[in-house]
């Protein structure tokens, strides 16, 4: 939970840093292949690149 300037707490999903850490993974020309494949356009439908468990793995 984090409070705000407003005094309120608000559940929060990501911290700032763990969006940090996606980033930072995702600057890896290797890994962003991995999920979004190489070509110009981003692949919506079809089978995953990666399964869930490995992306998580990866980012450890």
């Amino acid at each position: 939970m984090v409070e705000l300037e407003d005094g309120l707490n608000r559940n929060v999903h990501l911290a700032q840093d763990d969006y940090g850490i996606i980033v930072t993974w995702m600057e890896v020309a290797d890994n962003f292949a991995a999920i979004h494949g190489s070509s110009d356009k981003t692949k919506i439908s079809g089978k995953p690149k990666v399964k869930k468990i490995d992306a998580f793995k990866a980012l450890t």
